[in-house]
């Protein structure tokens, strides 16, 4: 290469090598776009297009050896550059990653009725699902568990409110919690007005009768004549008045809680109990109970039941029950409560 570089002498630089630095110089293959450099013969046009500085300025003309001791200076800078560059990109990433997926905290932000908390409206007396342990304040059941997992999914306390089955839609558009998480029925009539999460959950309804009991209805038309008992305000309810309307002629008896439905029937004051058959399934498990199911209907799938519009919360709680399928937490809470999987058929 001719003595062709006029350019700065150089009386001090700072070089920072690295391992990183030599392998990016074969990554980045710059010896070629140094060599144009050099060839431009100056430093004012090095200074112009690659924003290089080399100090303090000398004046002097450099051989050969010095101008290739500056290429390589310059290669190595511009490297450096790069790599600073590439690692600032890196961290940018990681930090969105972070805020992404740190507990779904971030997603959260602002989108319940209490900062940093995720109020459930609930109807606590509807066991498996959800009802009081033996000291009459803890909550326990399958939504309970499922709940608390999803909080912990949003990165959110938790906290239930528990509330009369006849008035729990009225608080989730009120605003007196931020979902609905018990045992609700996804109906057409429901969609329209409320949004949904995707089923979390197998149901149907079933008939219960007590074991030896003198009437056997095998089907909703042959409960013709008695004494049926069931919650209010539920899906039982709806299929019962119904069956009403299209000429079945039956004593309706109309509860508050699903309890005291089982209690009338223990009693003998019920011939037969319609009710979801995750409820009819617990019952009839419990040692010493008399209960049996003679009638199981079509299925039917339960979901989470949110404010109408609310799609933030929607999203995130959804995105929060996929990862609790992905990670199997959902299906060993169902092995817990139920003895088997009832989670994984309506999963979509």
């Amino acid at each position: 290469m001719p003595r062709c570089l006029r350019c700065c002498g150089v009386s001090s630089l700072i070089i920072i090598l690295t391992g990183f630095q030599q392998l990016a110089l074969k990554l980045f293959n710059v010896i070629p776009l140094f060599s144009k450099v050099l060839e431009k013969g100056c430093c004012p046009y090095m200074y112009a297009k690659y924003r290089i500085k080399i100090h303090p300025p000398t004046g002097s003309l450099l051989t050969y050896k010095e101008n290739t001791d500056i290429l390589q200076v310059l290669q190595e800078e511009y490297v450096m550059k790069k790599l600073i560059n590439i690692a600032g990109l890196v961290l940018a990433g990681l930090v969105l990653v972070q805020g992404a997926f740190a507990g779904g905290k971030q997603q959260t932000e602002g989108l319940t009725i209490k900062s940093g908390t995720l109020l459930v409206g609930m109807e606590i007396g509807y066991p498996p699902m959800e009802y009081f342990d033996t000291n009459g304040t803890t909550p326990i059941g399958f939504d309970v568990q499922l709940s608390k997992a999803l909080a912990e999914k949003l990165g959110l306390k938790i906290e239930y409110v528990d509330t009369a089955w006849d008035g729990i839609f009225a608080g989730v558009n009120t605003g007196k919690y931020d979902l609905i998480m018990s045992s609700v029925t996804i109906t057409e009539e429901r969609l329209k007005a409320f949004n949904f999460s995707k089923p979390y959950i197998q149901n149907a309804q079933a008939i219960v009768l007590l074991r030896g009991s003198p009437v056997q209805p095998r089907s909703l038309e042959e409960l013709k004549g008695l004494r049926v008992a069931y919650q209010a305000e539920t899906t039982s309810d709806d299929i019962m008045t119904e069956m009403a309307e299209g000429g079945l002629q039956f004593t309706a008896l109309e509860y508050d809680k699903v309890i005291n439905a089982f209690d009338e029937l223990r009693l003998g004051r019920a011939d037969a109990i319609v009710c979801d058959s995750v409820v009819a399934y617990f019952y009839t498990a419990q040692p010493g109970n008399n209960f049996q199911i003679v009638w199981e209907g079509s299925g039917e799938e339960l979901g989470i039941c949110l404010k109408k519009g609310n799609t933030a919360l929607t999203t995130a709680v959804q995105g929060a029950l996929d990862q609790l399928y992905a990670d199997g937490t959902i299906q060993k809470i169902s092995q817990n409560v139920f003895g088997s999987d009832l989670v994984s058929s309506v999963h979509k």
